[in-house]
């Protein structure tokens, strides 16, 4: 708890802004959800299931709910291989 400069004790949760971006560990949260992905890549709720829906965050789905595995939102993070990006750019210069 916490007092305010009034006399008020409010609750106080440490660093809740923060925890939310931080990367998930696949290896104890397998799967997070849709919205808690969108912070860590920096999106709003909305912005999230957008992208979901686009197939621009991996997803998957058990009846109703979407979650979004770990390991493939980690890898997305990463980005392609270096080897992959020498591949596609030799592919896109002309002969």
């Amino acid at each position: 708890m916490v007092t305010t400069g009034t006399g008020k004790r409010i609750r106080r949760i440490p660093n809740a802004a923060k925890s939310s971006r931080q990367l998930p560990d696949p290896s104890r949260e397998p799967t997070i959800s849709v919205e808690r992905a969108g912070k860590v890549l920096g999106l709003g709720r909305s912005a999230s299931y957008d992208a979901a829906r686009r197939g621009e965050l991996p997803t998957l789905l058990f009846g109703r709910r979407i979650v979004v595995p770990t390991s493939r939102l980690l890898a997305l993070l990463n980005g392609p291989p270096a080897e992959q990006l020498g591949s596609d750019r030799a592919a896109d210069q002309p002969s």
